[in-house]
């Protein structure tokens, strides 16, 4: 697959040329965990290319798609997440190229041909559709990457959620909403009062600070639309 000149990256520039109005679409940004309306889904799904490509093609290259930056992985775990990183890589080609056009449909065309072809080549670490279209939504509900295999010894590792970094007020926030009125707090209702009140405050500031700005990023992601799951279980960013 990497000696195809037409297969990568390489070709991106074309396809953008040619590109289907479907990458416009809410449900291509749905799909790859995009924000309808800011991120652009084609431009984003080219440059998660980019670093599965790198994580095939190079030593290290691994590290860039995963979090933690590779630190205590096992040669078992590198070696299944570079064959992830195939059998995506190969989906979201075939999807730059077909998806919006004719009937060609996400799992069962763009998944099913890259398993078909990759089987082909001798690569089984799957043999289903789904599992390639599961890998996508675990990478597009974590800001492109997949979450370490590992995830006390990540936490060990004193990662500090993004939000956090950028607004350290932010913490008396979240201790305000858990502890503020304990007796009837629900771990059900914190995704909904994070959204709708501590979310808006912080990207009022974040506005602020300009729209370019990585906390401006950051937080424009985070709204009623976008999975609360990576709040709860992926470090809000």
């Amino acid at each position: 697959m990497g000696g195809n000149q037409g297969d990568g990256p390489n070709n991106t520039k074309q396809t953008c040329n040619s590109r289907s109005i479907f990458w416009d679409s809410p449900e291509a940004a749905k799909l790859f965990g995009c924000v309808y309306g800011i991120d652009d889904a084609f431009k984003v799904l080219s440059e998660r290319i980019n670093l599965l490509t790198d994580s095939i093609q190079t030593v290290h290259g691994y590290k860039n798609i995963i979090d933690g930056n590779g630190e205590h992985l096992s040669q078992n775990d590198v070696f299944s997440i570079r064959n992830r990183c195939i059998f995506l890589r190969r989906a979201y080609i075939i999807a730059q190229d077909s998806l919006g056009k004719e009937t060609m449909k996400w799992i069962d065309g763009c998944c099913k041909k890259a398993v078909y072809e990759c089987n082909k080549l001798g690569l089984n670490t799957t043999i289903s559709a789904r599992t390639v279209a599961h890998w996508n939504n675990i990478l597009s509900a974590n800001c492109g990457k997949f979450p370490h295999p590992n995830p006390s010894i990540f936490t060990r590792n004193g990662r500090t959620p993004l939000l956090f970094e950028y607004f350290p007020e932010s913490i008396l926030d979240f201790k305000k909403l858990i502890f503020g009125d304990y007796d009837s707090f629900t771990i059900e209702r914190l995704p909904h009062d994070v959204i709708s009140d501590v979310i808006p405050k912080y990207l009022s500031k974040a506005t602020d600070i300009g729209e370019t700005s990585p906390e401006y990023m950051l937080l424009s992601k985070y709204s009623s639309h976008y999975p609360m799951r990576q709040f709860m279980g992926g470090y809000i960013g």
